[in-house]
């Protein structure tokens, strides 16, 4: 029995899209689907109508999203996206593509991708679905109130380490903090997170001393 090991797309990145112009081309349901995405994440997104995509839309274009809903050449018009340094995705086709689109899972701005490097997407929404029930309903919510704290904690005065082992510290009692967020009271998930980085910090100065 042999074996194979997928090595396409196997370097996982987040994208800032804010402000910068995304083609999606093809239409199609999965084509609209990626459209919001990119509107929601603050791209400017362009449509051709059906039919209308030409190359000259590439043009100062970020990133290129194509679906098989449109009769478009996706070798050429990837070559294309390719020699103007389009990063591009081709809806189901691999070969014509520079990245895949993992499954996420997402609690406000914690977002978990899950992907399978586009060897088996079906596995990777399966697995989403699987996760999407089982994560804690708060999670977005201490996301805010750890973001919180840790604002307010700052400039950071003491050596990263100890800065580090102190809100890895603070999330110990994690299930008290999403039960504060759960019951509205955010704000005091936020003190007791403050507090613990504080009180560890302390501590590692008294040792220290």
């Amino acid at each position: 029995m042999s074996t194979t090991t997928n090595t396409r797309f196997s370097f996982p990145v987040s994208l800032d899209v804010a402000g910068r112009r995304c083609v999606v081309a093809g239409g199609g349901a999965l084509a609209r689907e990626k459209a919001d995405a990119l509107r929601d994440a603050g791209a400017e997104v362009v449509e051709p109508r059906a039919g209308g995509f030409t190359t000259d839309l590439l043009e100062g274009t970020f990133l290129l999203i194509v679906s098989g809903e449109d009769e478009l050449d996706a070798a050429a018009t990837f070559a294309e996206a390719e020699r103007r340094g389009v990063l591009t995705n081709t809806l189901d086709d691999v070969p014509h593509c520079h990245f895949a689109f993992p499954s996420i899972v997402q609690r406000g701005a914690l977002k978990l991708a899950i992907s399978t490097g586009g060897a088996a997407p079906a596995l990777a929404r399966r697995v989403r679905l699987d996760l999407q029930d089982r994560l804690h309903p708060q999670l977005g919510d201490l996301v805010e109130a750890y973001a919180s704290a840790r604002e307010e904690a700052l400039p950071r005065q003491v050596p990263f380490e100890v800065w580090a082992r102190g809100w890895q510290a603070a999330l110990d009692d994690v299930d008290a903090l999403l039960e504060l967020c759960e019951q509205g009271r955010r704000d005091e998930a936020r003190e007791r997170i403050l507090a613990t980085v504080t009180a560890h910090i302390a501590t590692v100065a008294t040792e220290a001393g």
